[in-house]
């Protein structure tokens, strides 16, 4: 019995610990895209997915996270839902996008979260106001 508890417990923390790395590891894959959809003037062209950071930082006022898509250099940059997690204040999430826009073409579409968040209406304006180009089913 008390083997079995302390088992259970080191599988705990185990899982608790790997669940707390995991939110604060960034990982880039690279994907090369062939179609004949894929516009000709977007041939060779190169883009970052950012997804699901729900309203985390990635160190220092995120400055890991932007000297990444900085490094990369994309011709732009695509916020693919959940920047919001719930009611969690949209700062930091608002400061992140402002910066990717002052550098690169972005463009936005919500995920589940934000539709969850009090303060997906402001965060949606002020992104709008830094020419970031919300997509709200429709086609660019």
């Amino acid at each position: 019995m008390k083997k079995t508890g302390l088992g259970i417990l080191g599988a705990v923390a185990a899982f608790t610990g790997y669940a707390y790395w995991s939110t604060k590891h960034l990982t880039i894959t690279n994907y090369e895209i062939t179609s004949a959809k894929i516009p000709e003037e977007w041939d060779g062209a190169s883009f970052i997915q950012l997804s699901d950071l729900h309203s985390a930082s990635f160190g220092l006022y995120n400055n890991p996270l932007l000297s990444m898509v900085n490094e990369l250099s994309p011709d732009a940059v695509f916020l693919t839902g959940d920047m919001l997690d719930g009611d969690e204040s949209p700062v930091v999430a608002m400061a992140l996008v402002r910066k990717l826009a002052k550098e690169f073409p972005t463009f936005y579409v919500s995920g589940n979260h934000e539709g969850r968040s009090a303060f997906y209406e402001d965060f949606k304006a002020d992104m709008e106001a830094h020419q970031v180009k919300v997509l709200e089913n429709e086609r660019y």
